[in-house]
């Protein structure tokens, strides 16, 4: 297990393109997903191979990720989890219904939705700046600062100076209860063994373990306290979830 890892790390590679994450059949998710990092698969277990990118949605907004379009659900997208296909050619491909997302909507079904629709449209206007400050300073440096930190800094900073940032809390290890087993549990997608391992339950009833976990906030002052990552190797699922504290 790695804690506290910095971008200097060399199971990282920070941020990747959105060409580079994303299959051309599923290029639409860069409308609603921002690729932040890459994670070694091997750090996590050596019989794995391949870059996992871990990515930062723009949704949610006062819910969970997925409220309010539960007709466009399946076994891949629910509630606060979805899961992305990861291909042979390194690349995520979705599994379900654009209209999982609530940005993909053109007209709003009811008032909830179109107020949160409006405020959604903002919030990734703004989340796209802010990452690409974040991304500007780390080509610039050479380092990972982060956002929400320097967001509140007053003054000016000296970044070449400065202390770089974590980027991931941990890659690899265990993980334990949180916030983020809801609603999952409701759909029978955890393992608890304790109160300090727990898995998913990808949807082809295999267990998915733990990669990486990190604050959303951390790389565009937007996101869940923190985002899972879990990675199913039969069916090579990466399984995202997040927790809200």
């Amino acid at each position: 297990m790695l804690e506290d890892v910095k971008s200097s790390n060399p199971h990282l590679r920070m941020f990747p393109s959105a060409d580079e994450v994303f299959a051309p059949s599923s290029a639409f998710l860069s409308q609603h997903l921002l690729p932040v990092v890459s994670v070694d698969l091997a750090a996590v277990n050596p019989a794995w191979s391949g870059w996992l990118p871990f990515v930062n949605p723009i949704e949610p907004y006062e819910c969970y990720i997925g409220d309010g379009t539960e007709p466009f659900h399946n076994e891949f997208a629910k509630a606060n989890v979805f899961c992305l296909r990861f291909n042979e050619q390194g690349q995520y491909e979705w599994l379900a219904d654009e209209r999982y997302f609530l940005l993909a909507h053109t007209e709003p079904s009811d008032d909830w939705q179109r107020q949160m629709m409006a405020e959604l449209g903002k919030e990734r206007l703004e989340a796209i700046k802010q990452l690409a400050i974040t991304e500007q300073r780390y080509r610039q440096y050479g380092k990972f600062f982060d956002n929400n930190k320097y967001s509140f800094q007053r003054g000016e900073v000296d970044f070449s100076q400065a202390e770089e940032d974590v980027v991931l809390d941990q890659i690899g290890g265990e993980v334990g209860c949180g916030n983020w087993e809801y609603p999952l549990s409701d759909y029978g997608m955890l393992e608890i063994v304790d109160d300090e391992t727990t898995y998913l339950i990808a949807p082809n009833g295999k267990r998915a373990y733990f990669v990486a976990a990190a604050d959303g906030y951390r790389f565009n002052q937007r996101g869940a306290d923190w985002i899972l990552l879990f990675y199913e190797p039969e069916s090579r699922l990466a399984m995202f979830t997040f927790d809200w504290t």
